[in-house]
């Protein structure tokens, strides 16, 4: 049975560096057996919110607790947690053995135990004939595993990733997310995951904080925050999404109407209940994905503008189009898959694009950067 106590409690933590506030009042709480993403730009304050977490720096203010005790000022080797970095940091001159028996030597544990420890560690990253040979002779995945099996070898209650991938190429990034989720499913451990990358916030974690300049903006499972972004700074951040500004002209009908900078035009939108405060002349921002429009010859979608093919992007399986509207200083993304049902467009061609009314989100309007025309 799972304990309903927090792996991990954030109780607003906050850490500056001199004048700097690199994290800002965060307070979240990790499940057990969670794989919690911690997603956010650089310099957005994610790695010195892990390292609090890791006991490496101290909070200026808040409190931190790791399985409902208090370890705020507790020094990292108090914690009983593992952490994988982006570098690895396996020491050169050990075998794989050696590496991942380390942890366990540094805690006195009985030597006819390691051996055993060892070798059911190369057995859960599948690398059980390795332990002998020098960690300079691994591949870039191989040192990956190895630094996973180090980690865990000593049987932390948390483990923490900060950016462990980056430093791999697509295709081994991709495998390497899934032998990440096939350990984290075996060992059942609690992992605390940091990354700048959308698509591997969304594909690995259960759920994904959101940190944007130190603050947590959103907190929520991989679909909702797809879904249902609560800002314009996420909906631009996670996936790809048109934002563009415009203003209020009317209100009626759980929906709204909104007119377009650098589009003569009025388009409608659905208002949710966290937009019940905007009114009619507001500024806002309007966002959509680019996968919910249409581009084609004869649209018959809620907003259809006309416009004329700009840029075509393919990419095997899937094709994006920027669109130049007609009549104003407007472009537009579209997505769609790639299937055998006609021939690509190509540049300069003239075609529609539009979106049916669910498709967009509206939010009061940011500083995120999007396309803005005086009116």
């Amino acid at each position: 049975m799972i304990s309903d106590t927090p792996a991990v409690r954030l109780d607003h933590v906050s850490k500056q560096f001199g004048d700097v506030t690199a994290v800002d009042d965060v307070s979240l709480e990790i499940r057990q057996q969670e794989f919690l993403t911690i997603l956010g730009p650089s310099g957005a304050g994610k790695s010195t919110l892990l390292h609090m977490i890791a006991g490496f720096d101290e909070p200026t203010s808040g409190h931190i607790a790791i399985d409902g005790e208090d370890v705020t000022t507790a020094p990292p080797y108090e914690r009983n947690i593992g952490m994988v970095f982006q570098s690895m940091a396996l020491f050169p001159h050990m075998t794989v053995g050696e590496n991942v028996a380390f942890p366990l030597k540094m805690r006195r544990i009985d030597p006819a135990h390691i051996e055993d420890r060892v070798a059911e560690m190369l057995e859960l990253i599948r690398l059980p004939d390795i332990a002998d040979r020098n960690v300079q002779e691994l591949s870039g995945g191989q040192r990956q595993r190895v630094a996973m099996a180090r980690s865990l070898a000593f049987e932390p209650s948390i483990l923490l990733l900060d950016e462990p991938l980056s430093s791999l190429d697509k295709k081994l990034r991709e495998e390497m997310r899934r032998e990440l989720l096939r350990i984290h499913r075996e060992t059942d451990v609690t992992t605390v995951h940091v990354t700048h990358n959308q698509e591997e916030a969304l594909v690995m974690a259960d759920r994904v904080a959101v940190i944007q300049d130190g603050e947590v903006v959103q907190h929520a499972t991989t679909q909702e925050l797809y879904d249902r972004p609560t800002s314009a700074f996420v909906a631009d951040f996670v996936g790809n999404t048109n934002l563009l500004a415009g203003r209020i002209t009317a209100l009626a009908d759980a929906t709204c109407r909104v007119e377009l900078n650098g589009a003569d035009t009025i388009v409608a939108c659905p208002v949710d209940s966290q937009d019940a405060d905007l009114a009619v002349g507001d500024p806002v921002d309007l966002a959509i994905r680019y996968e919910r429009l249409r581009v084609g010859d004869d649209l018959a979608t809620d907003t259809t503008f006309s416009g004329e093919i700009a840029e075509v992007t393919f990419e095997g399986d899937t094709i994006t189009y920027e669109v130049d509207v007609s009549g104003g200083d407007l472009t537009l993304s579209v997505t769609e898959l790639k299937t055998a049902r006609r021939d690509l467009y190509q540049r300069g061609e003239a075609v529609q694009v539009g979106w049916n009314v669910d498709a967009a989100t509206i939010y009061p309007a940011s500083n995120a950067h999007h396309q803005t025309i005086d009116t």
